[in-house]
């Protein structure tokens, strides 16, 4: 289950005011002088509270200013491990957390400050809020806050801290622990998977957080007066301006949701109605479409039976009509020659028979002769008699066809 932090609530505006609350009430104490958090729009910054009455709700103290420990207790059950530790540590100065409990056994982080320590209502170590900001298998390397020049210390002071089933483990560095590997010899770990080196200018920003990222039940437990009344006056402090803000953030993030649905909800109605005229002028063009390729239909086929009679009118002059028809793309001609008499000069004065002077071979020469006819020729054999021949021709006509098939220009038709 995740633990209730600041943090929690997660908004980067809310976080950043509460880190301008945080910097207002707390401190930071090291090298005998009391410092205070300053925020600005270029960072958070510490400075030396020159004489002023502040007295912090909450002070944070340099490692310097506490033993740390973590230990194993052969007690799995955390309600009679507490009862044990308050007989232990009846001392306000020593404040213990229960970090971890599994087969049989408990891991305690232990801390013992010392007496000349600043008035304040939580005093937490800086370790325990350096391990907040990093994760299980990382090692910060901090480098302290200078010192003043009237203190005599190494200007390169390093804090080494990591974190140990959920615990902290931290130590200064010196001359037998001056490097990653000799401070993991020191706690009995392997080697870290990253180290992260840390600026003292970076420490102030580094500390806020790590209040901001510990659990709120860990931090009570760092209360100085040991009271319930001292703990939810403090927990009031802590908690109430994270409440409001959040409060005042939760109302108007609401207004800016409705006002964004109601905005968008707008648009979709104007969409809609854009959408449905864009249909509508879809449906109108395609009906308009529609309307013109039956109308190119009609007229490429009253074009092309025009045609067609203008080019029969100049062949049919001595033939008989029977059909004519239109199938795939071809002109289908079903016709008879005439029956003509000879001139009177031509006939015997005892022959008064009809003699068949136009062939069918004739109108298929004529036929093909004639512009625009393309391909004429018989479909089947011509079929004679005495006074006429029967015939089948088909043609095509090069302007192009007729769309529809098998349509029936012309039936029994005659001169």
């Amino acid at each position: 289950m995740k633990k209730l932090s600041i943090n929690t609530f997660s908004n980067k505006a809310f976080i950043e005011y509460y880190k301008k609350i945080l910097c207002q009430v707390t401190g930071y104490y090291i090298n005998g002088v009391l410092h205070r958090f300053t925020y600005s729009s270029t960072g958070i910054a510490l400075t030396p509270n020159n004489g002023d009455a502040f007295i912090p709700k909450l002070l944070i103290v340099a490692r310097e200013y506490y033993q740390e420990k973590q230990s194993t207790y052969p007690i799995e059950d955390k309600k009679e491990l507490s009862k044990l530790l308050a007989l232990e540590f009846p001392s306000p100065l020593v404040k213990y957390q229960i970090v971890d409990h599994a087969e049989g056994t408990s891991q305690v982080n232990i801390w013992q400050f010392k007496h000349d320590l600043p008035e304040a209502k939580l005093i937490l170590p800086e370790s325990f809020l350096l391990v907040q900001t990093i994760d299980e298998q990382q090692l910060l390397i901090q480098q302290c806050l200078t010192a003043p020049a009237s203190i005599n210390t190494s200007d390169d002071k390093k804090l080494y801290v990591n974190r140990n089933n959920d615990g902290v483990v931290s130590a200064y560095s010196s001359k037998l622990i001056n490097s990653a590997e000799r401070f993991y010899n020191s706690i009995g770990k392997g080697l870290p998977a990253a180290e992260i080196s840390a600026t003292s200018n970076e420490l102030p920003l580094s500390l806020i957080s790590g209040v901001i990222n510990a659990p709120l039940s860990q931090l009570l437990k760092f209360n100085k007066q040991q009271e319930n009344k001292d703990s939810a006056a403090l927990l009031k402090a802590l908690v109430l301006p994270a409440s409001i803000v959040f409060s005042v953030y939760l109302g108007l993030s609401s207004a800016w949701l409705s006002w964004q649905q109601s905005s968008l909800l707008q648009q979709v109605a104007e969409q809609k109605t854009e959408i449905g005229k864009a249909l509508n002028t879809q449906d109108k063009f395609s009906i308009a479409q529609n309307e013109l390729l039956a109308l190119n239909g009609f007229l490429a086929q009253q074009q092309a039976k025009s045609l067609v009679w203008l080019t029969l009118s100049n062949v049919i002059e001595d033939v008989e009509i029977r059909t004519l028809r239109y199938i795939n793309g071809r002109y289908i001609f079903i016709g008879r020659t005439h029956k003509k008499r000879k001139k009177t000069a031509e006939l015997n004065a005892g022959d008064k028979s009809e003699k068949l002077i136009f062939k069918s071979t004739d109108f298929l020469e004529k036929l093909i002769k004639q512009k625009h006819v393309v391909d004429a020729k018989f479909d089947s054999a011509v079929r004679r008699s005495r006074s006429y021949e029967s015939f089948t021709v088909s043609f095509l006509l090069e302007t192009g066809v007729v769309n529809e098939s098998n349509v029936n220009v012309s039936t029994n038709g005659g001169q």
